[in-house]
């Protein structure tokens, strides 16, 4: 079965964050397609908890039983108050997709 495995986050205030997403796949799920969720939150000063946003959606191939992926959000706060943040990351198989045909656009 699909799993995450690591997450890792190195921010940067003067230029891109860096995100880095490690997943494990069964060898049966090589070459299949999968739907990568990731949301954060935002834990401020006091443990005030902010909602969870949608960082990204992106559809990925497994080419491998272990992959990363790698990603250069601008998530570091202007605020000179203490912030940390949270990620939540959902790994979904693709269970049926279809690509229509072309539609004329008016």
């Amino acid at each position: 079965m699909a799993a995450i495995s690591n997450i890792q986050f190195k921010s940067n205030r003067n230029s891109f964050d860096a995100l880095r997403i490690e997943m494990h796949f069964e060898e049966a799920e090589v070459q299949k397609r999968f739907l990568l969720k990731t949301g954060f939150r935002i834990v401020g000063p006091g443990k005030q908890i902010g909602p969870w946003q949608t960082l990204f959606e992106v559809i990925i191939t497994a080419s491998s039983q272990k992959m990363s992926y790698d990603s250069a959000p601008s998530l570091s706060p202007d605020s000179k108050f203490q912030q940390q943040i949270q990620f939540n990351v959902i790994l979904m198989v693709d269970v049926a997709a279809v690509e229509s045909d072309l539609f004329l656009l008016l």
